[in-house]
């Protein structure tokens, strides 16, 4: 995996944002000021930048915060992490964490003041507390696609943004992401997410990137496929992989098929094309 630096940006503000790649590399690179190009350590940050603000293009075959990550960055750094969540189309952040660093894990935490966050059905039904569903959200959220009335119509309705993502708000009002509402796999009447399996997938020892997707059967509907990429220098078979998923999820999520590839296709942002795996 290609190296990131992590650019220091000294502004009135204080906070500190990163572009952190979803898996970050060994060991993590230095952060490097703006003016010396020279790494910075935690005593540099600390009196200045309290806290990091992970900003990430959400891409649910892997979520950025990943307890041992999470915990070596804030080592390393000195800082804590703080999740938020936006799109696009909304024009700025909705949701966020405590900026003290004590959102739960997974959470990319509660609406901000202007916003209002439910968690719908496919009949656009609101959901109870801890059952997942579609995520829309009301505020100021964009005026609609240009020259698109269609699309529009789609995403907005009756001044609600429908997202596409999946997710879920848990009694205290936190949020958590699932994945993407297009990218759900169906088996046999079982919703299954992705990020589900692709999450138990990169904590094997060998495993150094994962995608798991839907394949058509004509039984079940759908089958789960995973396509992992190997560590250099590991070797791994379907049939390990499948235990190793056995006895950390539902047998109805175990991936049917195991496919290995020397790397995952990728776009030019380098989020895995998950297209071409069902191919």
């Amino acid at each position: 995996m290609e190296r990131t630096k992590f650019i220091l940006d000294e502004k009135e503000m204080p906070t500190s944002w990163y572009n952190i790649l979803p898996d970050l590399p060994e060991p993590l690179p230095p952060v490097l000021h703006p003016a010396t190009g020279k790494p910075v350590t935690p005593d540099d940050l600390a009196p200045i930048f309290p806290m990091a603000l992970i900003m990430q293009e959400f891409s649910p075959e892997r979520y950025i915060e990943i307890p041992e990550e999470v915990q070596r960055f804030k080592q390393l750094y000195g800082l804590d992490v703080v999740q938020w969540w936006g799109l696009t189309e909304t024009t700025a952040h909705v949701t966020c964490q405590p900026v003290d660093g004590t959102g739960k894990l997974g959470s990319v935490g509660k609406a901000l003041p202007g916003w209002e966050v439910k968690i719908v059905d496919d009949n656009g039904k609101e959901l109870p507390p801890n059952q997942s569903g579609e995520i829309i959200v009301s505020g100021p959220i964009m005026k609609g696609y240009y020259n698109n009335p269609q699309a529009t119509a789609e995403t907005i309705r009756d001044g609600w943004l429908y997202t596409g993502d999946v997710g879920k708000v848990d009694g205290d009002g936190e949020l958590f992401i699932l994945g993407r509402k297009k990218e759900m796999i169906i088996a046999k009447g079982q919703n299954i997410y992705p990020s589900d399996i692709e999450d138990v997938l990169y904590t094997h020892p060998k495993v150094a990137e994962a995608a798991v997707v839907g394949i058509p059967d004509e039984l079940r509907g759908e089958v789960v496929r995973a396509v992992i990429s190997l560590k250099a220098g590991e070797a791994a078979t379907e049939p390990e992989i499948k235990r190793f998923c056995l006895e950390r999820i539902a047998n109805y999520k175990v991936p049917k098929q195991v496919i290995f590839l020397d790397s995952l296709p990728k776009t030019a942002a380098g989020k895995i094309r998950k297209e071409d795996l069902k191919k």
